[in-house]
């Protein structure tokens, strides 16, 4: 084979987060095609192969790393690459588990908001290479969600087998609209009970006796 096809591979044009995906989607690749990366020897034919599958897959500042090499090796563009962008992308995993520790609640938030926050963190390390444990994410979530969730929570955290993050999700968004409903029914009661009180208080009942009795006075001398 003189060429690795690169179709379905997508273009890595230096962005971090990428970086991960796009290099085992090329190692993948390179393997489905028969070559054996650790066995390719420098200058060799199948080494020619993986520099030009190389740039086929690569822009912008990539492609300028993979130029300075004088052999146009595919083995030691594989190498110089991991060298440039893995500690990058380490760093970008630490701070993006910082920011996933770090959620917090705010007075604007709601279910979807909060949990959708999150998720794309989730997402943006998922792209890195790196899964987030459910049992993690329900940690953040019972620290940072308001009391009225507690119990949802408790229930979550007891479920087994874990639930997955979209489960999770579901069960606060029913649970928040279990509130919203219990919200709006205790404000209607309530309403009702204070009208009820001011109808019947003495001062009020007062109130309607001497409309009543100067309503009738004012009737007598309509009739004399």
């Amino acid at each position: 084979m003189d060429i690795i096809n690169h179709k379905g591979v997508k273009v890595f044009s230096g962005n971090n987060e990428d970086f991960f995906s796009w290099f085992n989607a090329v190692e993948a690749r390179i393997f489905a095609t028969g070559i054996n990366i650790e066995k390719v020897k420098k200058k060799s034919k199948e080494d020619g192969i993986i520099y030009s599958f190389l740039l086929s897959v690569t822009e912008g500042h990539p492609v300028l790393i993979l130029n300075q090499i004088n052999d146009k090796s595919g083995v030691e563009g594989l190498q110089l690459l991991q060298q440039r962008y893995i500690p990058a992308t380490e760093d970008a995993i630490a701070k993006l588990k910082q920011d996933l520790r770090n959620s917090t609640w705010t007075a604007s938030d709601n279910v979807d908001s909060f949990t959708g926050r999150l998720l794309v963190v989730v997402q943006k390390l998922e792209r890195l290479g790196v899964s987030t444990d459910v049992k993690e994410i329900q940690s953040i979530l019972a620290t940072s969600l308001p009391q009225q969730f507690d119990l949802a929570m408790r229930f979550i955290r007891r479920t087994t087998p874990a639930m997955s993050f979209h489960k999770i999700v579901a069960e606060l968004l029913e649970e928040e609209r279990l509130h919203q409903r219990r919200h709006e029914t205790f404000t209607t009661t309530s309403s009702s009970s204070i009208m009820a009180v001011q109808r019947y208080s003495p001062q009020q009942q007062y109130q309607q006796h001497d409309s009543s009795s100067n309503f009738q006075h004012r009737g007598g001398n309509n009739n004399n």
